[in-house]
């Protein structure tokens, strides 16, 4: 019990730290650089090509999993603002959940940990316990925090690739009208709608891999893995 309570408070600490360093880098570097004349001058000289450096990017994050999103995210709602950075976003996350799907289901674990390094792989493992279309929908609308890791999961499964694209455009809807709703009525500032939603999506991320660590091992009360059971 012991070891397995400091495991768990080595991973939350190794979370904060993580989120604090990406906070820093999109506080003190990205969003003033981003915000500045001189970039946003050179984004406008790039027309559609500044569109495509933004969905590029993203993809590589969602690929190799180390690499954080938060700088796409930066630069797509500084640059072009809510409703199209959260379009090009969303473009994004559809072609990046392609990739790691046939990624995983065409090379298997060993290369999906090459791309997204041992505790990836450990996260995706524990996803792929939890088959099902039931359980892609539950982690589609719930878990955006743990995209890469879900779609990864999903090509190590017996899961279609077409039904699996399809609740994967559909299941990843809700949080982006939500977002654009939550934000756009709040009509707050550029900087603190990033800061907002970076420290939204690893507060998610974390308490969404809890749940699936603690239904797959058993440790909730007969009356919570009734309730999981109807989704997973």
């Amino acid at each position: 019990m012991k070891a397995v309570l400091s495991r768990n408070l080595k991973a939350a600490g190794l979370v904060i730290l993580l989120a604090l360093l990406v906070l820093a880098v999109l506080k003190w570097f990205l969003i003033p650089l981003a915000s500045s004349a001189e970039f946003q001058s050179l984004v406008f000289r790039l027309g559609f090509w500044g569109y495509l450096i933004v969905v590029f990017y993203t993809v590589l994050s969602h690929i190799f999993a180390p690499l954080s999103g938060a700088p796409a995210m930066a630069l797509a709602f500084s640059l072009y603002g809510l409703g199209i950075g959260l379009i090009l976003l969303y473009l994004a996350s559809l072609l990046g959940a392609t990739a790691n799907f046939w990624i995983s289901r065409t090379w298997g674990r060993r290369l999906v940990r090459k791309l997204g390094g041992k505790q990836t792989l450990k996260e995706v493992d524990e996803f792929s316990k939890v088959s099902g279309k039931r359980a892609l929908w539950a982690t589609r609308l719930l878990g955006f925090a743990v995209f890469e890791v879900v779609s990864y999961a999903a090509g190590l499964t017996g899961v279609r690739f077409n039904d699996y694209l399809l609740i994967t455009a559909l299941g990843n809807l809700p949080i982006y009208l939500f977002t654009y709703l939550i934000f756009v009525s709040a009509k707050v500032g550029d900087e603190v709608f990033i800061l907002v939603w970076v420290i939204s999506v690893f507060l998610a991320g974390a308490v969404f891999l809890g749940l699936v660590h603690s239904y797959n091992r058993g440790r909730r009360n007969g009356r919570f893995k009734r309730i999981l059971r109807r989704f997973f």
